[in-house]
């Protein structure tokens, strides 16, 4: 009786295991979905119409002054542009977003450097620090990487 009791025990011990190692790869599984559900949502938003004349207004102004830029784009245009990538630049750094798919679907350095001046008068004007910030943190490490990369021959 006790060879008995004690291959059922076995048994227990060997499905607790198979259970909880099911549950973690499901827990992979949905983390993985999850990362590409919001890369396909940060696709489809950066190829919508709105998105993308709003985007030409910033990215094609000559304007090299904040109110210059502000003149030639619009305060609508720059704070959603600015907020779309701050907050891809965001789900990067929190790593819901893959680094590597963002700086190949966001420009970070570009866009820091079409919006700094502009960003920099924001943030004096509203008296924050914060104001965009992953946009220029992640121009760094765009910058960063792209530098390593160069010295490396990739």
């Amino acid at each position: 009786m006790a060879d008995l009791m004690q291959v059922l025990q076995g048994l227990a011990y060997v499905g607790l295991i198979a259970g909880t190692a099911f549950t973690i790869w499901q827990l992979y599984e949905m983390r993985r979905d999850r990362g590409t559900h919001l890369v396909l949502s940060i696709m489809s938003t950066t190829s919508s119409r709105d998105t993308q004349e709003l985007g030409r207004k910033v990215f094609d102004t000559e304007e090299t002054d904040a109110n210059g830029i502000e003149e030639a784009c619009g305060r609508t245009a720059l704070y959603s542009v600015g907020s779309f990538i701050d907050d891809v630049g965001y789900l990067v750094r929190r790593r819901m977003v893959n680094r590597d798919c963002a700086f190949e679907t966001i420009a970070f350095a570009d866009a820091w450097d079409k919006m700094k001046p502009w960003i920099l008068r924001e943030r004096e004007k509203r008296g924050v620090t914060h104001l965009f910030h992953n946009i220029e943190y992640m121009a760094q490490l765009q910058r960063q990487l792209e530098a390593k990369e160069k010295e490396e021959g990739v």
